[in-house]
Order: C-alpha cells, then structure tokens, then sequence
C-alpha cells in the first residue's frame, strides 16, 4: 500500500522540482497486512508507534524503549508486551529487526454494548451508510424533463436502497426558496426563506427540534411512501443551495447527538443552478475566497467531524448553457472523499446507481506523519485537505474523508540540507486510523528507513521515476481541473523530460511511463472536445468534475484504461 519514490536522500538538495520525493498511498491495498488484535505500543510522548520489537528491553517485570522519533523513554507494561510480541517479531530475533508494515484493529463495533447500531442493523447496513439524505433541487430550471429524470432516478435509488440495505434511514429533501424535509413520507415540514436561512445557529436549533419530534426509519419499512412522495415532487422558485444542503448535514449530526460514536451517513445534493438564497449564495459571488465560498469549507468540517460523505450532482442543459458552480460548492465532496459530476437529465439514474455502488472501504481517515526535521510534508495530492500544511507538526491529525479502491494520494516532502553523515538510516512512520465497511476503527502503520546518500548520482540509482510519474499526472489533472493548463502541460513534459533522462542515465525502462503520459494528455483532448461539441458553456464545472476523477484514479487504474484502449 505504501510506496517511496526515493529510498535515499542526499546530503545537498538538488533539483527537487525534478526528483521530487514521493510516498504513494494505495487504498486498493488497504487491508493487506496482517492484523493484528491487540492494541498498538504507542509513544506517550509524540504517539508514534513501536513497530521495531527488538527495541523492547526487559526492565524488572515489565518492558522499556526509547522512541526513534522522538527519543524519550517509554514503559510497556509485561501484559502488552507480550500480546504484541506473540504477533511480531520476538526481540532476540536476528533476522528481522523491523515490522515495516503493520495492521491493528482498534475497536470491534459489533462488540460495543453502548453503539447506537445493534448488531442486526449493522449487518443489514454493511458497505452502506446509517442515513442517506436526498436534497434535491426543485427550483423553477429544474422544470420539464429534468425534474421528471430526478424522480425516476430517485425511485430506483430508493428501491435499490430498500433492496441492500433495508435498515439504511432515508431522509428526502426538496429545495427551491424554502426548504422541505421530509423526515419521513407522512410529515413535511416547511423551513421557509427568511432569517434563519442566513444563520447556522438559528438553522441548527430548528434541524434540532424537527429530528426529536420527527425520528428517522429504516427505509425497509417505509419505501413505499417515499416513491409516493418522490413522484409528487412539483418544481417551485428560487434555489436556496446552501440552507438546503445545511439541513441535510445537520439532520444527520442532529440524529446521532446523543451517540458517542459518529456513525455519520451520506447525503446526495442534486441542482441544475447557482445557489441564490440564504447562506452559501453565489450567485453573484463567486470568488474563491469569498464569504459564501468559505461557507462550503465550512460544511465540509462539519461532515469530517461527523464521517459524512457528500456526493453531488450538477444537470447541466443539453445545449449547455446554465452553470452549477461545481467548482465552488463541489470543495465538499473533494474534503470528505465523495463524488461530483455534471451530466445531463438522462444520466441521472447511472449517476445515482454509481454512487449506490461505490464502495467506500476506509471512512473516517486520520493520517498521522513522522519523519526527520529535514524531511516535511510539502503537499498532498489525490485528496484535498482543510488544514494548512506549513503549520501540521509531527504526528499532528490530518483528516482525509472516504476512499473507495481506485483511490491513490502522494505525500510530497521537502527536503532540507542534513549533516548526518553518510549510510545513516533514518525511519519515517506513516499512520492511517479509519473506519472499515463494518464500522470497526483499524489502524494501518507503516515504517520505511531513508538513507543518507553520498551525493545526487547515488540517489538517482535508487530512485523511483513510477511513483513520481504517478503523483506528477495527478498533480497536473487538479492543475487543469482549476484552469491552470499551461501549468498543468509544462508539469507533463518535465516529467517526460526526467523519465528518459533517468531512462538513458540508468538503464530504466520507461517506456511505459512516458506512454501512459502521453496517454493522459490524448484524455484531455478528448475532454476539451468533448466540451467544444457539448456546447458546455459551465466549464470550471465540467473540468472540476473530471479533474476531481483524474487526480483520484490510482496509478494501476490509469494504466488498466491505457492498455484497453490499446485492444
């Protein structure tokens, strides 16, 4: 799951915009190592976590060690250290003095007397999610053919949902200036335009009394109802966006308040407009570092503190003349790991089957770094992250969202000048804490030693041109996504460039490297013609969608749809 473009660094930086350190994180290898039962050694003072065994040393009855990160010492009681040693690596071994790559289950959730779920609900919800929120835009656009696609495709989701996950608690709401919820299909309550609409507190206090009056239910036992209430869907007004998709994520936080652990759920936002009503409104605001953009920052925290998962779907007109603002408002699924797309009416009922499919297979992810001082973290791409990078410290919490298996991200570490001296080996530890489809809360470790090199050519041998290539192609997808396409090509021809330097150098075969560049770049052609054909006039939300789907796809997945094409 975890792969390093580089195994040495050299004592003097050179060109790093050239050979930039790259570590790969594979969610499609998630689940890979071994698990193991007992709960992980950590460091009481930096929180690392003890994977070399033959650092244990006996002190009276129990166990002492010194963290290499940090390098306080640390007391292991006799208990702890023999249920990991059982699973490791015994501390007089001479063959192997380091679990490079490690798996702890944390917390068994069927086996919590106190969570919300019994464990008959949580069979019944596997792979799904607790709640499932509709907010669905009914404005006077949506008129017509669009609004009559919407209801036949939320019928099938419906019955797909009662089908899979029976226990799943469904939550429908329509928006145009006001506000519908739809608790369940018998009770409608109307959350009309005015001041609430322009504050979280007031929306929040009345979310609060609507989910205690009116309880969520498992969908099985009233599916019926909601198709009925879906085909009765009419189209109204204005398009309160923002206080719409508000609600739906607070249904979901007000739902499980009294829960200690956040069970979260997923809400799917559908509009074929700019939000113009109450918070959120960008309609005639639509810079990035606006007041109404940041408010969509905002959201997404409030559903990474929750493990809410947010999918979006922006019905662009067949001629391509309305716009969405994906760019804007599709920030949310980019921090909590959804999915956005722009589509027409009659793709629809396959965007909400492919979002019914996706398997998320880690939620709720904490990735916790550390490495040297000279070694930082510099940048993240495949997933986009709320935090500002220069101020994480070592082994500060870094929340990721969801990840489905095709999903691939790349840490970028800038290096610094070091005075270590040569062949020292220094360890760099890489945590990913997260929720598995069955809400159990796992933990997955891995540690890599990173050699001091004598110089760049030393470095060069051993470096990895594959994981560099991948994160660079990633990199310049979320580059053009933001239309920032000379960028984005000049990024693709240096790594060309660095490929068949390495290639000629080092007798590396990169070949295929280069194809599958090239092969990105034949993709984005097709995207602009696909654009120019379309007449797609929205287009920061036709290329944020795909520039959201290209920076994500694994780098196996990327060369799986090369070597199609080529049969």
């Amino acid at each position: 799951m975890f792969k390093f473009s580089f195994s040495k660094v050299s004592r003097q930086v050179e060109k790093p915009e050239d050979y930039p350190l790259i570590t790969a994180l594979n969610f499609g290898e998630l689940s890979t190592a071994k698990e193991i039962q007992d709960q992980p050694i950590i460091c009481s003072f930096c929180n690392s976590i003890l994977t070399n065994q033959s650092h244990l040393q006996k002190s009276g009855e129990n166990f002492t060690y010194k963290c290499e990160f940090c390098m306080k010492e640390n007391s292991v009681s006799h208990d702890q250290a023999l249920h990991l040693l059982k699973d490791g690596i015994e501390p007089e071994s001479t063959d192997v003095s380091s679990m490079e790559d490690m798996a702890f289950l944390l917390e068994e959730i069927r086996k919590d007397e106190n969570n919300a779920l019994s464990k008959m609900e949580m069979e019944k919800t596997t792979s799904g999610f607790p709640i499932q929120v509709a907010v669905i835009d009914v404005s006077g656009s949506m008129a017509g053919g669009k609004l009559e696609a919407v209801k036949h495709a939320l019928v099938q989701n419906i019955h797909q949902l009662t089908a899979d996950f029976p226990a799943t608690k469904f939550v429908l709401i329509p928006f145009s200036s006001d506000v519908r919820i739809y608790p369940t299909p018998e009770d409608q309550i109307i959350v009309k335009d005015g001041p609430s609409f322009f504050k979280e507190s007031k929306l929040e206090k009345e979310i609060e009394k609507i989910v205690e009056k009116y309880p969520f239910q498992p969908i099985e036992k009233i599916y019926e109802g909601w198709t009925n209430v879906v085909k009765r869907m009419t189209d109204l007004n204005m398009t309160a966006l923002g206080p719409a998709l508000f609600i739906g994520i607070q249904s979901i936080i007000a739902s499980q308040k009294s829960q200690a652990k956040k069970t979260g759920g997923k809400v799917i936002l559908l509009t074929d407009g700019l939000a113009n009503v109450g918070l959120g409104s960008i309609e005639n605001s639509l810079g990035k570092d606006s007041k109404d953009a940041g408010f969509y920052s905002n959201i997404a925290k409030r559903c990474l503190e929750n493990n809410i998962i947010v999918d979006m779907v922006g019905v662009r007109e067949q001629g391509g003349g309305n716009s969405v603002a994906l760019d804007v408002i599709g920030k949310v699924t980019d921090y909590t790991g959804g999915q956005m797309l722009f589509i027409t009416a009659d793709q629809v009922e396959s965007a909400f089957g492919s979002f019914h499919r996706t398997n998320y297979i880690a939620r709720n992810v904490v990735m916790r770094i550390y490495s040297p001082e000279f070694l930082v973290l510099e940048e993240i791409q495949g997933a986009e992250v709320l935090q500002s990078l220069d101020k994480i410290k070592r082994g500060d919490p870094i929340k990721l969202g969801a990840f489905y298996p095709d999903r691939e991200i790349y840490l970028k570490f800038q290096q610094k000048d070091t005075k270590l001296p040569v062949g020292t080996k220094i360890p760099v530890q890489i945590q990913l804490e997260y929720l598995d489809t069955q809400g159990n809360r796992k933990m997955r470790i891995n540690r890599q030693e990173i050699e001091i090199a004598p110089d760049m050519e030393n470095f060069k041998k051993a470096y990895s041109p594959k994981i560099a290539t991948a994160f660079e192609l990633s990199k310049a997808s979320k580059l053009r996504s933001k239309g920032d396409i000379k960028f984005a090509e000049a990024q693709v021809h240096q790594t060309m460039a660095r490929n068949v330097s390495l290639g000629g150098q080092y007798d590396m075969d990169v070949s295929e490297l280069n194809e599958l560049v090239q092969d990105e770049m034949d993709e984005w052609k097709s995207e602009e013609a696909q654009a120019v054909e379309q007449k797609i006039s929205d287009k920061k939300s036709f290329y944020a969608a795909m520039g959201q789907s290209r920076s994500r796809s694994s780098y196996n997945a990327k060369l799986k749809r090369m070597r199609k094409k080529k049969k």
